[in-house]
């Protein structure tokens, strides 16, 4: 299929010079990137956009998927230090069931700064059935972003597990009938959709680790200048999962594709899954489709139902297109944001100050600290109570987290609770599992232990490495060699 590019170039400032193309301007991007945004043309309609920083893909963005959106013309605007590409009219595709009116996507490049895209949609019609014909059971999403190999999708500030690097939490969560970060009830593809409003980072987007490739949709200075996106949602779709719109004529009564959840034996996975549930598993964690999006209006209760856009709705809003080329497995998303707020003048000032102490008046007598407590004592071993099948053992350090249970023994030179935590420390080492990471050693504890939780909270399939409770005991380990000299254990926590 033939495609066609417009370009937008953000460069050395040689836009005014004679002779240079006038489908092109020339600014410096943050970081001193060389960014360059391509119109992406597709059947006469744009469709989206591809952005470059340094003559690397960075970011490609479309208007929705499928091309369910388009425009039919891009204008082109030079101002000084500023440069501006407007979509318009934007537009349901055929079959699509959109119809709208004085819509269209704004991308605006300011020196050194990340593209700002503004945009309006105002809903005439939305076919739901149509749509679902087209798609498949999706809500409806727009301005997805995606990321190749992405681990994570971050979505108000937390950071979750794609399938790619942790099927269970999208995919096989079971949570005693209420999963709690997918679209459950209608496509387990899809994660919960909650509208901005609710996410305490104003943020979606998409982080691969081991590539270092993150981008995201910041909606920060919207927020503090007029809350203009807060009845927006966002979502991350795993893998479109489309019906065969060839089989036969559907009628609006039927029930429409696509598979929503993997029905799998959770006390027995993954021995338990059949050749067709290994090859949609298979499908899954090497999706290479995978998105983050704009999403609207949000899903409902628990923001996990397909619900759509009614005639008369309108969005008018703007967000920053952030993006990073090297953000290392050791960074944080939310931690590179706050640095970039916090280097924004306006923003910085916009934002709440903390508080020289922080008021805890909203909390009942009985929950208020009566006083400090004292270190922890207990064991990080640990049953599961009503959580897991009978002898299943796991570690348990919630404690220990607020509070490491060692500097104050060691301090008081209790020589025999050293002694009892030496003995833990040996048994903590014996119980971590070996693996690589990124073709270097690692160590770390699955959680459970040994046995597993019962089918209500996830079975089998609920094991993973990626349980918080092992920094406890990597804590743990990290202050016996620190405040007991056990230095052995330095090679496991580094």
């Amino acid at each position: 299929m033939h495609k066609r590019f417009l370009t937008l170039l953000i460069l050395p400032l040689l836009c005014a010079q004679k002779g240079v193309n006038a489908q092109q301007c020339s600014l410096i991007g943050p970081r001193g990137y060389t960014i360059v945004v391509k119109a992406l043309k597709k059947n006469k309609v744009y469709t989206g956009f591809d952005v470059y920083a340094d003559n690397q893909l960075a970011v490609p963005v479309r208007f929705s998927s499928l091309g369910m959106l388009t425009a039919s013309t891009v204008k082109l605007q030079h101002m000084p230090g500023e440069d501006i590409l407007t979509f318009s009219p934007l537009q349901g595709a055929p079959n699509s069931g959109i119809t709208l009116s004085n819509s269209s996507i704004t991308v605006i490049l300011r020196l050194r700064h990340y593209p700002e895209v503004k945009f309006q949609l105002h809903f005439v019609r939305f076919n739901s059935f149509q749509w679902q014909h087209e798609t498949g059971i999706q809500p409806f999403h727009f301005l997805t972003i995606s990321v190749p190999d992405a681990e994570v999708w971050q979505q108000g500030g937390w950071l979750d597990a794609t399938p790619r690097s942790d099927p269970f939490p999208l995919l096989l969560d079971s949570h005693i009938g209420t999963p709690e970060i997918s679209g459950y009830h209608y496509n387990r593809e899809w994660s919960n959709t909650p509208p901005l409003s609710a996410h305490p980072l104003p943020v979606i987007g998409l982080w691969a680790p081991q590539t270092g490739r993150y981008a995201a949709w910041d909606f920060m200075k919207t927020r503090l200048q007029n809350n203009s996106e807060r009845n927006i949602a966002t979502g991350f779709c795993n893998r479109l999962i489309l019906p065969d719109t060839t089989a036969k004529v559907r009628t609006s009564s039927e029930k429409i594709p696509p598979v929503s959840a993997l029905h799998v034996n959770l006390q027995t996975y993954p021995a338990s899954l059949t050749p067709q549930q290994q090859t949609a598993l298979n499908a899954d964690e090497k999706s290479k489709t995978g998105f983050a999006a704009l999403v609207f209006p949000h899903g409902g209760t628990g923001y996990q139902r397909c619900i759509y856009p009614m005639p008369g709705q309108q969005i008018h809003t703007s967000a920053a297109l952030v993006f990073r080329m090297h953000l290392s497995s050791l960074s944080d998303p939310n931690r590179t944001l706050w640095q970039r707020w916090w280097s924004n003048p306006w923003i910085k000032d916009r934002l709440p100050h903390v508080p020289a102490a922080a008021d805890m008046g909203f909390l009942s007598t009985s929950a208020q600290l009566q006083s400090i407590p004292d270190a922890p004592q207990g064991t990080l071993f640990s049953g599961i109570g009503s959580f897991g099948i009978a002898g299943t053992k796991s570690l348990d350090g919630w404690d220990q987290q607020d509070e490491g249970h060692v500097a104050a023994f060691a301090a008081a030179h209790d020589t025999a609770m050293l002694k009892k935590l030496e003995t833990e420390a040996a048994a903590l080492a014996q119980a971590g599992v070996h693996f690589q990471l990124n073709k270097k050693p690692a160590f770390y504890w699955r959680q459970p232990l040994s046995g597993r939780w019962r089918a209500q909270w996830g079975g089998a399939a609920a094991a993973t490495l990626h349980n918080s409770i092992g920094f406890a005991a990597a804590r743990f380990l990290l202050d016996m060699a620190v405040y007991d000299h056990q230095k052995q254990y330095l090679p496991l926590v580094s």
